[in-house]
């Protein structure tokens, strides 16, 4: 039995971490339209989160190789984000183990973003870079999602700001390899869906951090999040024909959040037409999400038990 679990252990990807920061994340969507999945939903991404640090404590040798290589470097910056996923649920339990968790996150996304530019980033050629470094510098938004949990908006502003400027750049120098013709090997297609997170985590931060958000801002920063949604959800049809590679994780959080933004902006916008629309939109945009993120947790289970050929 021992080492039965032993081996399920060992063959858990980091990269399902990305899984469980969805997972918890859907579980905070649904916490006021259904609080039987909220909690349902915690609860599976608490156990999962018990088995990725399970991996962590046993493997932790294997893990250090892996970080030697960019790609997996990057994909290590789920880690925090999954932290970040269980802010809201620590937060209920106790205020202090909440804002704890907080800043547990910030700091290892911090440390995470500093080792990633000095030992990767800045050794890059241009037309190399992967859709994995928005996974290194846009998801410390997340930060600035929770931090009205704990008065800390002005740190969330300041976040958003940076992140705001990296996301457009990062939308350049990542698009600059496709210009190139340097076409992503297949087991990293599945990447190209996390260009449907950042403008959505962006117009999530600004909505959070600010009382007196800019309409023009705001509405440009939406806009693009719808295109970029539209052309991720295309991606990920096309890389659902693929095999299993653990880059599936990518499939995930960049639709929860794009629900999670438009859920914000219709209960920004007044009532009449155009917020029920949105609220239209952004239930569309959730069971989308719920549906991929199902289907991809039950194909990382699979693999976890019997991997694929």
């Amino acid at each position: 039995m021992a080492e039965s679990f032993h081996k399920i252990i060992k063959r858990i990807p980091i990269p399902l971490c990305g899984v469980v920061v969805s997972i918890a994340s859907l579980g905070t969507l649904f916490e006021s339209i259904a609080p039987w999945a909220h909690y349902l939903l915690g609860t599976i991404a608490f156990l999962l989160f018990a088995a990725i640090v399970a991996k962590i404590v046993l493997f932790s040798g294997a893990i250090a190789e892996e970080l030697e290589e960019p790609l997996a470097s990057a994909v290590v910056g789920t880690f925090p984000m999954m932290l970040f996923g269980f802010v809201p649920y620590f937060n209920h339990v106790h205020h202090v183990a909440g804002f704890a968790l907080w800043g547990i996150a910030l700091a290892l996304y911090v440390l995470i973003m500093l080792r990633f530019t000095f030992k990767f980033a800045i050794k890059t050629p241009i037309d190399e870079i992967t859709p994995a470094y928005f996974i290194v510098y846009i998801p410390i938004l997340l930060a600035a999602n929770t931090s009205p949990l704990f008065g800390m908006q002005a740190v969330g502003r300041g976040l958003f700001w940076l992140c705001l400027a990296l996301t457009f750049i990062l939308l350049v120098l990542v698009s600059i390899r496709f210009v190139h013709g340097n076409a992503l090997p297949k087991p990293q297609l599945p990447l190209l869906c996390i260009y449907a997170a950042p403008a959505s985590m962006c117009t999530t931060a600004y909505l959070s951090c600010f009382e007196n958000p800019s309409p023009l801002l705001l509405a440009v920063l939406y806009v693009l999040a719808i295109v970029l949604f539209i052309a991720g959800f295309m991606v990920m049809l096309s890389c659902l024909r693929l095999p299993f590679f653990p880059t599936y994780s990518a499939m995930t959080f960049p639709f929860v959040i794009c629900a999670t933004a438009s859920f914000k902006i219709a209960q920004f916008l007044p009532e009449g037409m155009l917020a029920s629309l949105v609220n239209l939109y952004a239930f569309a945009q959730l069971a989308i999400a719920l549906a991929i993120v199902l289907y991809v947790l039950v194909r990382f289970l699979a693999f976890i038990v019997k991997p694929e050929k």
